[in-house]
């Protein structure tokens, strides 16, 4: 293909437009003023359209902004205020996540990391995927996923001259910019790539006049074996050029002339910046480690950080693996000085990948606590940028198990298993549970490529039966986490400025297990 061909074709595109990033302490002003906005009834009462154009400019400020996000996220709570059937996309008379995602699209929110990365939400407004924009022969296949339960099929495009199809997101970017690449690809035995046509991963650069330049990478070809899916060498993209404020990451196909068109699929596509292992200890600055269940853990601090915002203490006084029976102890406790009051949290230090995560406690958790205390136990990977719009899709492959009464004293369900964002509807489950002082409780998630099993049970990690079993659940739903970096994390923290009765508190940990899943490991193959 000739490159002005190739830059043409890279230049189908769908103008997205710029909204300013706005900080996390941003959300709550910006909620108060959608609920101060015009209602639906109010614009049509005033002659007004019944929504904005697009459709979802609820303010009618001619733009799709924070306000009409923050209106949509009522509209998810509280389906029938007056303003949600401008949200209503699929027309189903409800504003669920299918509607979710697809005003994302609309949204244009700036961010730096693509969304929807393993192609299980889909999209709307004539793409097949949520985020994702696409030229070309582009579906859905379940047969070629390697997560969850959906990877992108790309046809080439049957043609005497090169042509290409493909799926791709713009992303923010500045000059200097540097960053890493991955994606597994397969492509059908029945329909393989021959000939010259080649499945590729490109990074187009955008400045303010347009295309700056692309670099292309071959991510496999006729000589690639087919009916199975490989994972790709991280590709070391950049630097960014002058210019840049803008990329453009596309997966596609160039279908060569007069070869047969290919099938090729893609899934858990790996977008970051070059010192994205870096980012994941930014809050870990103490560079303390402790020996735990004969693994390594990193103690989070010191500093202020999420969640609550609390302040996490890392010394050996508020979190530390006792001598006598190699127990790890948390700490929710005041400096009895000038009312500072520390949380704690570790993490492995190494991310252990799909498999059984096994923790047992010691005593009573979240129904013998104040009504503020949580005691999470969760994966985790800490994001690149944060960009609360963005969530949807779960960026940080959060599964929490978690143990609070959440402000109330009289919640009675103080237990919860959740994947990401949990205010997703079949996202979370509540549960009652009550253990005494000297109790062994064990709390597991079973992550697997599929889904997540979710189980709590009396004893210890060799004794979970029909008999013991305090409660399961199993996630099958578009946000499992993805086989990136989260690691297990274990925290213990408030909500507010302190515990409601200014008592010190402890949670005593006995044991972490993991048990890996038996998989074929993949085939790694380096990209031309």
């Amino acid at each position: 293909m000739s490159c002005t061909r190739m830059m043409w074709v890279l230049w189908l595109a769908v103008f997205i437009v710029r909204v300013p990033c706005r900080a996390a302490s941003e959300l709550s002003p910006a909620r108060d003023a959608a609920l101060h906005s015009p209602s639906s009834l109010q614009l049509e009462e005033a002659g007004q359209p019944l929504c904005g154009h697009p459709s979802q400019d609820i303010d009618y400020d001619a733009d799709v902004d924070f306000v009409d996000y923050a209106q949509f996220s009522a509209c998810m709570a509280e389906p029938s205020g007056l303003s949600c059937p401008c949200f209503d996309t699929d027309a189903d008379t409800d504003v669920d996540l299918g509607d979710f995602v697809r005003f994302q699209i609309v949204f244009g929110w700036t961010v730096r990391q693509p969304a929807n990365p393993s192609f299980e939400h889909a999209g709307g407004y004539g793409n097949a995927f949520a985020g994702w924009y696409q030229h070309g022969d582009v579906s859905v296949s379940e047969t070629m996923a390697m997560h969850g339960a959906a990877s992108a099929k790309v046809t080439g495009l049957s043609s005497s001259d090169w042509d290409l199809s493909g799926v791709w997101q713009r992303l923010a970017a500045d000059p200097g910019d540097r960053w890493s690449a991955s994606v597994w690809v397969g492509h059908s035995c029945t329909h393989p790539l021959s000939g010259a046509t080649r499945a590729i991963l490109n990074v187009e650069w955008h400045g303010r006049d347009g295309l700056i330049r692309y670099d292309s990478f071959i991510v496999a070809d006729a000589a690639t074996t087919c009916g199975g899916m490989a994972a790709i060498a991280p590709i070391a993209v950049g630097p960014a050029p002058e210019d840049t404020e803008s990329l453009h990451l596309l997966l596609g196909v160039v279908q060569g002339p007069d070869d047969p068109p290919a099938e090729v699929f893609f899934d858990l596509v790996e977008f970051h910046p070059s010192d994205f292992d870096a980012r994941q200890w930014e809050e870990f600055a103490g560079g303390r480690s402790l020996d735990f269940a004969g693994r390594s853990w990193r103690v989070k601090g010191p500093g202020p950080y999420a969640p609550g915002p609390n302040y996490y203490c890392d010394s050996e006084e508020r979190v530390w693996v006792d001598c006598a029976d190699g127990r790890l102890h948390l700490t929710v406790s005041s400096n009895g000085l000038d009312g500072k009051w520390c949380s704690t949290e570790v993490a492995l230090s190494e991310p252990l990948g799909y498999g059984d995560y096994i923790v047992t406690t010691v005593g009573s958790l979240a129904d013998a606590w104040d009504a503020n205390m949580v005691l999470g136990l969760f994966l985790y990977q800490y994001v690149a940028y944060w960009e609360p719009a963005n969530f949807w899709w779960n960026p940080p492959n959060e599964s929490d198990v978690e143990y609070s009464r959440w402000g109330d004293p009289n919640e009675l369900k103080t237990g919860q298993f959740a994947v990401q964002p949990y205010d997703f509807p079949s996202h979370r489950e509540r549960f009652e549970i009550t253990r005494g002082e000297e109790d062994l409780t064990s709390h597991a998630f079973r992550w697997l490529p599929d889904r997540v099993e979710f189980r709590v049970w009396r004893g210890g990690p060799d004794d979970e039966a029909p008999e013991t079993l305090i409660h399961a659940w199993t996630y099958t739903g578009p946000n499992l986490p993805r086989p990136e970096q989260p690691r297990m994390h274990i925290n213990f923290w408030h909500l507010g400025d302190s515990p409601w009765s200014w008592t010190n508190y402890e949670v005593v940990i006995a044991e972490f297990r993991f048990v890996g899943v038996g998989q074929t490991p993949p085939v790694i193959v380096n990209s031309r």
